[in-house]
């Protein structure tokens, strides 16, 4: 083999070397776009599972009805004369939204959805519990319930033009997720938080 058809053969393999190189970084690029796809889809779902789970829990019987009582009775009612049991509530409705307000932080959860549904009455609940909150942290230290007082600062800088009086209907109602994540088929294929969910309630108590 000559000099000349010796370089005309490596340029080749070269250029060969070349593509193939250059089609296994495509292959792998492309291959890298689909995981990260699959990535996102799978954190989009678990969002919205851990929603799901959220809004589930934000209309358990219990809690609507402790949230129902700060709205209607305690934000009218002198803190000096709340019964124990009175405050017990409160803090079942504080506790809750302390809940929405760590998975947020956390972007377990979209903020939006919790904030643009509950946050009239997440005012309201946190302004009608103001002297209890207070003297929870007192006892308990400023990060009980840090993570509500969070939340209802980021409701104040959303809501700020949004009427109040709103939440009223929000203690006997779902908005609609009620019905739509209660529906058999979508609860079977979103697995809600329950154990996680319960022991963040503990410890926001």
């Amino acid at each position: 083999m000559n000099t000349g058809t010796y370089n005309i053969v490596s340029v080749i393999l070269i250029s060969l070397t070349l593509v193939a190189g250059i089609a296994t970084v495509i292959v792998y690029f492309n291959q890298l776009r689909v995981m990260q796809r699959r990535v996102e889809t799978m954190q989009e779902t678990l969002r919205a599972q851990n929603l799901a789970g959220l809004i589930q829990y934000l209309q358990e019987p219990d809690v609507r009805d402790a949230r129902n009582m700060v709205l209607t009775t305690l934000r009218d009612k002198d803190y000096s004369e709340w019964s124990d049991k009175e405050k017990q509530e409160a803090s079942t409705a504080c506790a809750a939204y302390g809940v929405a307000g760590v998975l947020i932080r956390l972007g377990r959860v979209d903020r939006d959805v919790i904030v643009e549904n509950w946050g009239p009455s997440i005012t309201l609940v946190c302004d009608a519990c103001e002297k209890l909150i207070a003297e929870r942290q007192k006892q308990s230290g400023q990060k009980y319930w840090d993570a509500l007082l969070w939340l209802h600062k980021e409701v104040k800088g959303v809501t700020s033009d949004h009427d109040p009086c709103r939440c009223l209907s929000l203690s006997r109602t779902s908005l609609g997720f009620q019905e739509t994540y209660r529906e058999p088929g979508l609860q079977r294929r979103l697995p809600l938080l329950g154990a996680h969910l319960l022991r963040i309630h503990e410890e926001a108590h």
